[in-house]
């Protein structure tokens, strides 16, 4: 009897993907650190353009990762405290994480067996007074319903927010993942179909008051009609007020 091999297989590897585009790369590198934006750069504001017209949207706001595009998102688009949220209990923890960080109260929803997504049938099950949105889930770059889930949000005036973080670029019923509800979020983390070296996120959303509410979440909380850079000059005519500190500080 022959005794087996034993090989070490690594959970994730990244180089043949990464190997044929090293020129392209190196290049874009280059480019980055010879402008030195490494913070909302141009490289980061050109992609947020790319990236919602590939889902078939007009904004897109860059965020440090997928967790926090749902949390900033679903706050963008009204949910908090006082609200509730339909989302699948087949999913990853992030989506929970996402809902519950803007104080709604996440409602898990029973999934459809074959599929893995969210079943809208059990949905309507779930549905309490101040349930003001539904998450809608894509699994493994499937799609849940458009048509299904553009019925059950209209017959219950619900807000649909998509977790696309596996779904880049997926399409079902003629639609887009990314172009279906009042925002989407995605996440691009490495292991993900489309990943970036290190983390980082996205929302996507065809709402401009929506857009602009993120940009200014995402950038610690500007007012959102600032057009002016946060590391522009004070004008010189702008009056000083002195600060009263106080002379000790508790301990």
């Amino acid at each position: 009897m022959v005794p087996p091999v034993l090989s070490s297989v690594p959970f994730v590897d990244l180089r043949p993907q990464h190997d044929p585009l090293q020129p392209q790369l190196e290049d874009a590198f280059r480019q980055l650190l010879n402008r030195g934006d490494f913070v909302l750069g141009e490289a980061l504001t050109q992609f947020e353009q790319d990236f919602a017209a590939a889902c078939g949207v007009q904004h897109g706001v860059g965020v440090a990762c997928g967790t926090d595009g749902l949390a900033l998102g679903l706050q963008a688009c009204g949910l908090g405290e006082g609200t509730s949220v339909l989302l699948p209990a087949n999913t990853f923890v992030a989506t929970l994480i996402g809902v519950m960080r803007t104080g709604a109260t996440p409602i898990l929803v029973d999934c459809d067996p074959d599929t893995g997504l969210i079943d809208l049938d059990a949905a309507a099950d779930c549905l309490r007074r101040d349930t003001r949105a539904i998450v809608a889930v894509h699994l493994y770059g499937q799609m849940v319903s458009p048509t299904a889930l553009f019925a059950f949000a209209d017959a219950h005036n619900l807000i649909i927010f998509e977790d696309a973080a596996q779904a880049h670029l997926a399409e079902r019923e003629g639609y887009r993942a990314g172009s279906l509800g009042k925002a989407a979020a995605f996440s691009f983390y490495p292991s993900k179909n489309l990943g970036c070296l290190g983390d980082g996120g996205m929302v996507v959303t065809p709402d401009q008051d929506v857009a602009k509410k993120l940009r200014s979440y995402a950038t610690t909380g500007p007012p959102a009609n600032i057009s002016t850079p946060s590391w522009a000059p004070i004008p010189a005519s702008t009056p000083f007020k002195r600060q009263s500190w106080p002379s000790s500080y508790p301990t």
